[in-house]
């Protein structure tokens, strides 16, 4: 089974987190000041992250869902 890298330095972290911020800003969520601030640099830690059941429901539905009307 492959294992899942941790992510080892902080600019990994930052492109990460810079993922989550572009999505949330994408969909008008949200976005702590503290997580913005993390990804510029300016703070070492990002906060807490937004759960990923809450998350899901930002999701894009499949064609054959957007076709059955689901």
């Amino acid at each position: 089974m492959t294992r899942i890298k941790e992510p080892v330095t902080m600019d990994e972290r930052r492109a990460m987190i810079r993922v989550i911020v572009s999505g949330l800003n994408k969909y008008d969520q949200p976005v702590s000041q503290q997580m913005r601030d993390f990804v510029e640099g300016k703070v070492e830690d990002p906060g807490p992250l937004p759960s990923p059941e809450s998350l899901l429901r930002l999701r894009r539905r499949t064609w054959w869902q957007r076709m059955l009307g689901r």
